[in-house]
């Protein structure tokens, strides 16, 4: 048996409950600029999805319009699922709507304790009441679902869903306009003449998707929600015995936190690279401390000796009563492994480290990386950059270069005299940037100068020398 909860204004009553209650309140798309959702108060004044913002100030001067914000968005969805972890242990989002979100929730779970589904719908409202939901029931996931986006509040059992599915007109069912037409192209009106068309000629008349959702709403397909899996949070909060004047009386607490905060993650298999420390004094007025490293970590040692850095810089206007910290971006521990041969070799764990120390004693913004990109230039396949989360992610492969010798390279080509050289290995041709202000056209040759080293120098199309790297 499942449970289907279904918030047709999850974004709005999320974030701006007040005022959805008490004006005219409507959500605009990012990009489109047009109504995605709104308050019951504006469809009052005439306002509609798809409309846009003019014609909508028009109809509703006094209306408040809100921007779309994905992560907002998937705040809102992380809150409700948290709130379904409070009465299932099965549960599931559905962020594929086109207007609202829902949740599936297994009823077997909560039934001894809170009864029959028709009571936990009524308990779910007296929860949550500044939300609007509309709850229903069905042994099968699928079949819920479709009551409940489609403003049907029913709580069905074995004996009676298809029999009630069969009465439903399908013009009273939440499909899209596509397969609304296709339904009146063939002539259907209810959906049990919908239920008694094989799922063969539904896939070849009307639509593939549709026939497999078909099945699932009478259980003739099987199909189970993923279960949501709630985001890790570490959050503490330390009360102080006295005020913290000085710096070095925090010393002491914030020890104990990281300390609680590496055992967190070590708990859960986890690493991070930011976390959040703020001092409060005793009017709650906040004084910020993040402490942020290159490399994401769980070790205490490293979290430490940053955060022994940054309390010398740290002087708030007012003393210290208590201290909390918090992080909610988390990673998965990947342990350093030691290959036989050599292969994709990513950063040991002692480089990490290193990188860590200099983050710690200087900056991360102070601390840059060589970052290789796809180029046919030579000089142009290496950069500088100081963002971790780029330099994190793996190294980006030189897809468009044929494969070179290992050398130093130059900052700029080097004029040279040729007589002091002697071609061993060449030539490879480079002709890029010919749609550019300045083509390159090079053929480059590894040459021996004056029978010791090995160079790496080229000829431009001027027929001119030039050194650009030394073989190693």
């Amino acid at each position: 048996m499942w449970l289907y909860v279904y918030a047709p204004h999850l974004y709005l009553q999320t974030h701006y409950g007040v005022a959805f209650q008490q004006s005219p309140l409507a959500l605009i798309h990012e990009r489109h600029h047009s109504i995605m959702d709104m308050n019951p108060l504006a469809y009052e004044h005439g306002l509609r999805e798809g409309m846009n913002i003019p014609t909508a100030t028009s109809l509703s001067p006094e209306c408040e319009f809100v921007t779309y914000d994905h992560y907002a968005m998937e705040d809102a969805h992380h809150q409700l699922a948290n709130f379904g972890l409070n009465f299932a242990s099965w549960v599931s989002l559905d962020t594929h709507l086109e207007q609202g979100s829902g949740m599936y929730m297994e009823v077997a779970s909560m039934k001894r304790l809170m009864g029959e589904p028709k009571a936990i719908a009524e308990t779910l409202r007296d929860k949550l009441p500044q939300y609007s939901f509309t709850v229903s029931s069905a042994p099968y996931p699928k079949a819920a679902r479709l009551l409940a986006i489609s403003g049907i509040e029913r709580h069905l059992t074995d004996s009676n869903v298809e029999l009630f599915l069969s009465g439903l007109q399908l013009e009273r069912l939440k499909f899209s306009p596509k397969l609304e037409l296709a339904f009146k192209k063939i002539g259907l009106k209810k959906l049990g003449e919908l239920l008694k068309i094989s799922g063969q000629d539904i896939a070849y008349r009307i639509d593939q998707a549709l026939a497999q959702e078909v099945n699932q709403l009478i259980g003739k397909s099987n199909f189970l929600p993923s279960p949501y899996l709630p985001k890790p949070i570490f959050f503490q909060r330390i009360e102080l015995q006295k005020e913290a004047e000085h710096h070095q009386q925090l010393v002491f607490p914030i020890k104990a936190l990281l300390k609680n905060f590496c055992a967190f993650m070590d708990k859960r298999g986890l690493v991070s690279q930011q976390l959040a420390i703020e001092g409060m004094d005793r009017d709650y007025r906040s004084y910020p401390l993040v402490l942020k490293l290159a490399r994401s970590t769980q070790s205490f040692t490293q979290w430490f000796e940053l955060a022994q850095q940054r309390l010398e810089r740290f002087q708030p206007e007012t003393p210290i009563l208590h201290v909390r910290g918090s992080c909610q971006w988390f990673y998965p521990f990947t342990p350093e492994r030691n290959e036989l041969f050599k292969g994709d070799q990513n950063e040991s764990q002692g480089l990490k480290d290193l990188i860590n120390q200099l983050t710690s004693r200087l900056n991360h913004n102070a601390v840059n990386f060589l970052r290789i990109r796809d180029h046919h230039v030579p000089e142009h396949q290496t950069q500088y950059t100081s963002n971790l989360s780029e330099r994190t992610q793996k190294h980006e492969s030189i897809s468009n270069t044929p494969s070179l010798p290992p050398l130093g390279l130059l900052p700029h080509p080097k004029p040279i005299n040729l007589t002091a050289y002697r071609l061993i290995q060449g030539p490879h041709r480079i002709h890029s940037l010919w749609w550019h202000e300045h083509p390159v056209i090079r053929d480059y040759y590894i040459a021996q100068f004056q029978q010791s080293a090995l160079h790496w120098v080229f000829k431009d199309q001027n027929r001119k020398w030039y050194l650009h790297g030394y073989i190693s």
